[in-house]
């Protein structure tokens, strides 16, 4: 039985303020916003059942490693709204999704991903003796080239027929607010204009009527349901597949049959007006490992590859002090251990960890980092983080 509409609780709009100001209580907008979150809330909770909701305008920048990229982060209330959209339509697009979609998903991430790539070429190969190939595909400027349109027809569809809960009436409201709405009107630059020189045209919202934000949660869900028809079509083909945002990796004993698998995938794509990037997909043989996600995968072994290690010592070099050299070295320890890099650990200790820091910031043979003295108590960063000494 259908469930009847009701206007959104109070308590439902809590629980995504909570959810939006986990682990990020110390940042400016959660701040500001927690002394009034209650009034907010109530102010926020009438405007969506009134129907007077507005985004107001989102802050951007540009990050540039490892490449340039653009970022929105939209306001605090904004993202709270955002989260309750999340935690209605979520539970709904994780029953329709595969489960090798392993993007921002509750209990899967790039580990998953790569752990689940590896059993696939276990199992293709049977345990490496037998031959299987491997297709990686690519999609040129994914988040930038997504039709908006497209996807809310895409979504309020599963409202309409999928969704069981008793807000159907205000996601149908508040999902083309969220979608359609040009996040560049207004928005605020946090770095300077000519940082944007550095970003491809297909790769900025800035002057196109597709895409969506990096940086929203809803973003995230979207991206993973709106490739859904692509996931299907490639899991009839192949039992081994796993796709992170736009990174896909087919592994099969049949080269013929991925190139037949490429070709739909394509000729799909252009239907939803999207591009495959061909100079970064390949096919070739699972015995010269993989690529996948900043990690190798050999027989037998995985193996960092030179773009996470690169992201090390980039992220490092910009450290202040050797508290906060800690907290990022700690922080990578699993994947030195996952991933063969205890030598890799080593020689960044050696080369990248000035001398004045290294009678205080020491280095065992399991790749592990202790801090030792000094009063870091008031350190957020080193929060929940064990220190030795």
């Amino acid at each position: 039985m259908e469930c009847k509409d009701i206007q959104v609780s109070l308590e439902d709009l809590y629980q995504a303020y909570v959810d939006c100001r986990r682990r990020k209580k110390s940042k400016k907008g959660a701040v500001s916003f927690e002394p009034y979150a209650l009034h907010t809330l109530c102010c926020l909770r009438d405007e969506i059942n009134e129907r007077r909701y507005r985004l107001k305008p989102s802050q951007c920048f540009v990050v540039k490693y490892p490449v340039p990229r653009e970022v929105f982060c939209a306001s605090f209330r904004d993202r709270i709204v955002q989260h309750f959209v999340y935690n209605e339509l979520n539970p709904v697009i994780e029953r329709i999704i595969i489960r090798d979609t392993a993007s921002c998903r509750r209990n899967k991430g790039t580990d998953y991903a790569i752990r689940r790539c590896a059993r696939f070429v276990r199992r293709e190969t049977e345990n490496y003796t037998t031959d299987a190939v491997f297709g990686k595909f690519d999609l040129s400027g994914f988040f930038m080239s997504i039709d908006r349109q497209r996807l809310l027809d895409k979504v309020l569809w599963v409202v309409d027929n999928l969704y069981t809960g008793p807000y159907k009436s205000v996601l149908r409201y508040l999902l083309p607010i969220i979608i359609l709405t040009d996040v560049t009107v207004n928005a605020v630059r946090l770095s300077p204009k000519k940082d944007w020189d550095l970003i491809p045209a297909n790769k900025t919202l800035f002057g196109n009527d597709r895409g969506l934000p990096i940086g929203n949660i809803t973003s995230q869900l979207f991206a993973n349901f709106y490739l859904n028809d692509l996931d299907h079509l490639i899991k009839s083909r192949h039992r081994s597949y796993e796709r992170y945002v736009d990174d896909m990796v087919i592994v099969d004993r049949d080269s013929g049959r991925i190139e037949r698998t490429k070709e739909l995938s394509i000729e799909l794509l252009e239907e939803m007006g999207m591009k495959m990037n061909l100079r970064k997909s390949i096919i070739s043989d699972v015995r010269f490992g993989i690529m996948f996600l900043g990690v190798k995968i050999m027989p037998h072994y995985n193996i960092l590859g030179k773009k996470r290690i690169g992201r090390l010592y980039y992220t490092t070099s910009r450290k202040k002090n050797v508290e906060e050299m800690y907290a990022s070295c700690a922080s990578r320890k699993g994947g030195f251990t996952r991933y063969h890099g205890r030598r890799i650990a080593a020689r960044f200790y050696r080369d990248q960890v000035p001398d004045e820091w290294k009678d205080r910031l020491k280095m065992d043979s399991d790749a592990t980092f202790h801090l030792v003295g000094g009063d870091v108590t008031d350190n957020a960063k080193l929060r929940n983080i064990r220190l030795y000494g």
